[in-house]
């Protein structure tokens, strides 16, 4: 055994000493190393440009291309138009223009485009792209875009897009568009919109548009969302909502299509249509159209249509279809369907069947309407019942109260005092029945 040492040491000095066809050895001045190569296929040692095969070197500078694995010890000098494909290895960090394959460095990954599998106990970072998979203990960024699959315990970065599987521990960040499946355990932010599916603990936030199933453990912006949107307190948006959106205390957006839940409440500065509920109030400066229900109010500067239920008040230009509320429906213009409210219901036209716990009051009245107090109107066609039916212009239909009073008429009162102001004297006021007489 002792007389085998000296030997393999001797082939060794061999073989780096004496040129053969297998040994390439390196006279560029900013190389200084020996290739083990035939045809440029073999074993490189040092700064040399390149090897198809395996190279080894302390630092690199002035790299050029490797194809199979490089292996480097400390961190890279400079590397222009410098390219690795196949195992990129550095204790430090691997640096090329381009890196094809594998890469890992004990502190990170570095190049100009980094594709295949990177990795960096610290980060990978590129100064063009990254694609495919890329892991950083703390983060992972490129100067322009990154596709594919990227974990980093911190956070995420690009300065254009972001597409594919994005997960970071913190914050995912981008100037561009982010793509994909995206979570981040405090925030994400893209700066011209978010499309796929993203979750994130804090917030979200994009001057773009937002698009797929977005939830946020507080809130988020956007300046259009579209798909499912959930915040545990509230989210908005410039332009339109469409879809599911649900927020644990309120939203609000120029318009709403879909169904939309908030805790407290709702609020649109254009019109709103679907389904929606508000805890407290609903609110619109546009149309509300579908079935909408608010726990204290109601309100629209257009039309509401649908199926409107409010525990306290509903309120719009125009009112159709059936409403309910807990105390009162005022409409500026006309209300029309099914109407009922606990206290009272207002408008200039009211038509269909109309019910308020104490009093109706409308310049013009159509349908059935009933109050326990009174029915107020101008016009009167169709049938009222109240304690009090008082009808200041014509009443071309049936009243029945404890009293009732009509200007003109062409009907019936019933109730226990009757009251026709176009009657002749002594036909004016009647007990139990009264209509027009001649």
């Amino acid at each position: 055994m002792k007389k085998i040492f000296p030997i393999i040491i001797s082939c060794i000095l061999l073989v780096f000493t004496v040129p053969t066809r297998a040994q390439e050895v390196v006279h560029n001045a900013n190389e200084r190393g020996v290739n083990l190569a035939i045809n440029g296929y073999g074993l490189s040692f040092g700064n040399t440009y390149g090897i198809k095969g395996i190279r080894f070197n302390v630092i690199d500078n002035g790299l050029g291309k490797v194809s199979g694995m490089n292996v480097t010890f400390w961190v890279p000098g400079n590397n222009p138009n410098s390219q690795i494909n196949g195992f990129a290895i550095g204790l430090v960090a691997p640096e090329a223009t381009v890196i094809n394959g594998f890469s890992f460095g004990g502190v990170g990954t570095t190049g100009g485009t980094i594709n295949g599998i990177s990795t960096g106990i610290v980060g990978v970072g590129a100064v063009n792209a990254i694609n495919g998979v890329a892991i950083g203990g703390l983060g992972v960024g490129s100067n322009h875009r990154i596709t594919g699959v990227s974990l980093a315990g911190l956070g995420i970065g690009a300065r254009t897009d972001i597409k594919g599987i994005t997960i970071a521990g913190l914050g995912i960040g981008t100037k561009g568009k982010l793509e994909g499946l995206n979570i981040a355990g405090a925030g994400i932010g893209a700066a011209t919109g978010i499309t796929g599916v993203t979750m994130a603990l804090a917030g979200i936030g994009s001057s773009g548009p937002v698009k797929g199933v977005t939830l946020a453990g507080v809130g988020l912006g956007a300046k259009s969302l579209t798909g499912v949107t959930i915040a545990g307190l509230g989210f908005g948006a410039k332009g339109t909502i469409q879809g599911i959106s649900i927020a644990g205390i309120g939203m609000g957006g120029h318009s709403f299509e879909g169904i939309n839940l908030a805790g407290i409440g709702l609020g649109a500065g254009g019109a709103i249509t679907g389904f929606t509920f508000g805890g407290i109030g609903v609110g619109s400066h546009g149309d509300i159209t579908g079935m909408t229900l608010g726990g204290i109010g109601i309100g629209s500067g257009g039309n509401i249509d649908g199926l409107t239920v409010s525990g306290v008040g509903i309120g719009a230009q125009r009112i159709k279809y059936v409403t309910v509320a807990g105390i009162g429906i005022g409409a500026k213009q006309s209300i029309n369907g099914f109407t009922v409210a606990g206290v009272g219901i207002g408008s200039k036209e009211i038509s269909g069947i109309t019910i308020a716990g104490i009093m109706v009051g409308a310049q013009n009245i159509s349908g059935g309407t009933a109050a326990a107090f009174k029915v107020q109107t101008h016009n009167l066609t169709g049938f009222a019942l109240s304690g009090y039916n008082q009808i200041k212009g014509f009443q071309n239909g049936i009243t029945i109260g404890l009293y009732n009073y009509a200007r003109r008429i062409k009907g019936v009162e019933i109730g226990i005092l009757n009251y026709v102001r176009n009657n002749p004297k002594g036909l004016r006021l009647l007990p139990l029945f009264n209509t027009h007489f001649h």
